[in-house]
């Protein structure tokens, strides 16, 4: 079993693999024209009425950088119980806006204290006006009786540029 979690870690499922093993977009497909994940990207972009800069060219050290950033503001924001931290690192209106606001809001004033010990960018994908963003992470969980809960998981990010030429985090997909 550990084997089989370590080859896991070290060579995580791409998101393309993901969202064919376990349905992850409901209109996901994967045919050799376009990817599944490009069109629905568009479909969130024309949903969501967010305007994107044309042209913008994704850079896989810069989201690095992006990422690794935001979250040692997400542990600025748990520690503070102030989504303020994160605010204008998420696309208002997204899935991981209004998720990442609520759990703060959730979490506020109940003692609970995040102790992140590792987190790593394990790999980028970057297609049209987007990219996926994979990370593995550690961290202990004090909760507000005293218990500590240690955590090991991977998350993806999907990530956008704005209007303004910043990048917006629009999704976060935990395993």
């Amino acid at each position: 079993m550990v084997d089989l979690l370590d080859s896991w870690a070290k060579s995580p499922m791409t998101n393309h693999q993901v969202a064919g093993v376990f349905d992850f977009y409901d209109e996901y497909t994967d045919d050799s024209t376009t990817t599944g994940a490009e069109e629905y990207y568009d479909e969130y972009i024309e949903e969501q009425e967010v305007s994107v800069m044309p042209n913008v060219y994704l850079d896989e050290n810069e989201l690095e950088s992006f990422i690794l950033e935001f979250r040692d503001m997400y542990a600025m924001a748990l520690q503070d119980e102030d989504f303020n931290w994160i605010q204008d690192m998420v696309l208002p209106g997204s899935v991981a806006y209004s998720e990442l606001e609520d759990y703060i809001a959730e979490i506020a004033g109940q003692g609970m204290t995040f102790n992140f010990t590792n987190n790593t960018v394990t790999g980028i994908e970057i297609g049209d006006q987007i990219a996926y963003v994979s990370t593995f992470e550690q961290f202990d969980f004090i909760t507000a009786t005293g218990e500590l809960i240690y955590y090991e998981r991977e998350k993806d990010y999907t990530v956008i540029v704005d209007e303004y030429g910043y990048y917006k985090i629009t999704d976060i997909f935990i395993y």
